[in-house]
């Protein structure tokens, strides 16, 4: 639920604030995964993390 829209802000310049809320180191870490498992779905990534 709240990975859709984490997905949807990722890109933009300015991070929500949530994410500088509980860090921002989890949310690149996050970015590294999704992006090198992107082709297997990016919902898988967020079952197994969950945030």
């Amino acid at each position: 639920m709240n990975d859709a829209k984490m997905k949807n802000k990722l890109p933009t310049t300015k991070p929500a604030p949530i994410f500088e809320g509980f860090g921002f180191r989890l949310i690149s870490s996050r970015l590294k995964s999704v992006k090198s498992i992107k082709t297997i779905g990016n919902n898988a990534i967020i079952n197994t993390k969950g945030i």
